[in-house]
């Protein structure tokens, strides 16, 4: 029983990730497309080491503020999406989220 709930949790988070990744894309695809990648590059430029470490240290409600101030709405809603959707919504998943969002809009990839 406990394995057929933890097989269901699974199945659960990964149809989230997927579905994350799917409102990102969606969202993404409302801006120029020659710009997704600069808008990525641009976010996750935001969040050097220092950044990092002091909205690790912050209180919830405190580092919520504070991202409100560092990012301007349109990145901010990137940011409750990304809340929404992952269960483990920590400052490092978001900063790995947005590196592989920089990844995946790379144009020299593709």
């Amino acid at each position: 029983q406990c394995q057929a709930s933890q097989k269901k949790n699974n199945e659960e988070n990964a149809r989230l990730k997927d579905k994350i990744k799917k409102e990102i894309k969606d969202f993404l695809s409302l801006c120029d497309e020659s710009k997704d990648y600069d808008f990525c590059l641009k976010l996750r430029g935001k969040f050097s080491s220092d950044i990092i470490y002091n909205l690790k240290t912050m209180m919830p409600e405190d580092r919520e503020l504070e991202l409100k101030n560092i990012l301007n709405n349109k990145e901010y809603k990137v940011y409750e999406t990304f809340k929404l959707i992952v269960n483990d919504n920590s400052i490092e998943n978001f900063i790995d989220y947005l590196s592989q969002l920089v990844d995946l809009n790379n144009p020299k990839v593709k």
